[in-house]
């Protein structure tokens, strides 16, 4: 008969990696169980969740749905929607959900539609709809906008949805070869009967810009992305816009 002896460290070594690995698995279900509890619980109010991590208050997570981000306990049992601030001893605050608006808006920025300041001071995204008439005033003053230092990239956000005539017609033009021209067609002319090649990646495109700006709360056009993450619903001639982003610090 062989008989194997293990040493007090082999014992340890061998016990310590069972017990992590039982607390791994123990956590990663606990996880998955804490989304599926709260993917459920938000269906019943409409809301599609899309992803649920942790927040930075222990306790609560963070909840990215169709209409905006949420913060809730683990299980879903209770939520709430607002800013979250962090603040240090000195009484500096800073806006986290903006902080982190405004890293993600920049993987769409090879898909905006940009009217570029000859002396740009400051950078701007607005979310746009082709039917909407303040948008459409808006693009009318975007030579002022562009003599007031103000660059202004456009993403999609048709009121109707991400689908059906309007985002079809705006897929069209974020196809065109020449997009800017095409959107100044939509917008100051009125023309909405061209073609487009690739329209079903356009369609995609529209669709992904769409969910971005639910994602931030977006319940009407024009609203405008200041580079810091704020949002700042609703349009503003150039001198109130100006007047917001000097406020901001920009």
């Amino acid at each position: 008969m062989r008989l194997l002896f293990l040493t007090n460290n082999a014992f340890r070594g061998g016990l310590f990696a069972l017990i992590f690995a039982v607390v791994s698995f123990s956590s990663h279900a606990a996880e998955s169980s804490s989304q599926q509890d709260i993917t459920s619980r938000f269906a019943k109010l409409g809301l599609q969740v899309t992803n649920v991590a942790d927040s930075p208050v222990k306790g609560l997570v963070e909840v990215t749905t169709n209409q905006g981000v949420f913060f809730a306990t683990p299980t879903g049992d209770f939520f709430l929607q607002g800013k979250m601030y962090s603040l240090d001893s000195s009484g500096n605050f800073t806006d986290l959900m903006a902080q982190k608006y405004a890293k993600k808006i920049e993987k769409f920025a090879d898909d905006m539609i940009v009217y570029k300041a000859e002396d740009q001071k400051y950078v701007v995204t607005v979310f746009t709809d082709i039917t909407c008439g303040y948008c459409v005033k808006l693009h009318k003053e975007m030579q002022k906008y562009n003599d007031a230092g103000i660059t202004v990239r456009y993403m999609a956000y048709p009121r109707q949805g991400p689908t059906g005539n309007v985002a079809n017609t705006m897929a069209k033009v974020w196809c065109a070869d020449h997009r800017k021209a095409a959107l100044d067609e939509v917008k100051l002319n009125r023309r909405f009967d061209f073609d487009s090649k690739n329209l079903p990646k356009c369609q995609k495109m529209i669709e992904d810009q769409y969910a971005f700006g639910a994602q931030l709360g977006i319940s009407g056009t024009p609203a405008i992305l200041l580079s810091n993450g704020q949002l700042v619903g609703g349009y503003l001639p150039d001198s109130g816009l100006l007047k917001t982003l000097q406020s901001a610090g920009l």
